[in-house]
């Protein structure tokens, strides 16, 4: 019996749905949320429109799903372990900095970017969306590491979602921007590491060799 024969069919029913997905966000980071319909999410797929249909009967179905899929679907723990494990000589928020800019350059948030527009006239996408960016706050603070949670104050984290915002700008616009200008939205974003770390609770010495 082969691997394949040995999957459950619940094994099989998640990889075609997460298959799906994928399908998704590709198609709304290359196309746009209209021209990601269920035909175009089955052709990307290589599956029929039936299966597309056996899991998301709707469009708005399958947008609710792929929110979910995006804020859900990337296991950090592995990034973190590596985080942890930076000489001390390295700076961590700066390295975190640098992670966030390229996850931000990938088709995910491209996606994401589509989801938002459209979600200006629907209300039930853009309740999910504000589910999904407390997921994504959440997973963003635990890239810098619990030494520097226990550090986190009403400074850092005004400045942590000045940053995030910064990221979602360059996303909404990249389309707008060469190759020269992303690269300097970059470096602005990555540069913001110097702020962060001395707005942490109980780095007055920093703070004051600052002023």
């Amino acid at each position: 019996m082969t691997a394949a024969e040995r999957k459950s069919s619940g094994q099989r029913l998640a990889e075609t749905r997460a298959r799906l997905l994928d399908s998704v966000v590709e198609s709304l980071a290359e196309a746009g949320y209209h021209a990601t319909t269920s035909t175009e999410v089955a052709r990307r797929s290589g599956l029929t429109r039936g299966a597309q249909l056996h899991h998301f009967g709707t469009k708005d179905q399958m947008m609710f799903a792929t929110v979910e899929h995006l804020a859900t679907g990337t296991d950090v723990t592995a990034i973190v372990t590596a985080l942890d494990q930076l000489p001390d000589d390295v700076d961590r928020l700066r390295t975190v900095l640098e992670i966030l800019v390229e996850v931000f350059s990938g088709p995910g948030p491209a996606a994401y970017a589509e989801l938002w527009g459209a979600s200006r006239s629907d209300p039930a996408l853009a309740d999910a969306l504000r589910a999904a960016d407390v997921v994504a706050r959440t997973t963003v603070l635990s890239l810098v590491g619990e030494e520097t949670l226990a550090r986190v104050g009403a400074e850092f984290e005004a400045l942590l979602d000045l940053t995030l915002y910064a990221l979602r700008g360059m996303v909404v616009d990249a389309h707008l921007a060469d190759d020269d200008e992303l690269r300097a939205r970059k470096a602005l974003i990555i540069g913001q590491a110097k702020y962060l770390e001395p707005s942490l609770v109980g780095n007055d010495e920093h703070r004051k060799a600052q002023q």
